[in-house]
């Protein structure tokens, strides 16, 4: 498999989010910490424009399924939410 090609970029961050990130990337350096950050927010955009097509074909997602689901897979960050069993 061939080495991915890097470049060598300068960004302007506000201060306390970079000594943040840095000591949250401890030994994996500062700058895998900010590529795998970009490669989420590459997820996540690839994910928004999914469900926007989505959307466009076959319209919003009826109100009582998105229901099911919540009760099925709560947001663990949400108050009062539990998590599933098993996990």
């Amino acid at each position: 498999m061939a080495e991915p090609a890097y470049e060598k970029v300068s960004v302007t961050l506000p201060k306390d989010l970079v000594d943040s990130a840095r000591q949250r990337a401890g030994d994996r350096g500062f700058s895998a910490y900010v590529a795998e950050g970009l490669r989420m927010a590459e997820h996540m955009a690839d994910l928004d424009e999914f469900l926007a097509a989505h959307h466009k074909a076959h319209g919003p997602i009826p109100a009582e399924l998105m229901e099911e689901v919540r009760r099925a897979w709560p947001d663990p960050r949400a108050a009062g939410g539990r998590r599933r069993s098993g996990r």
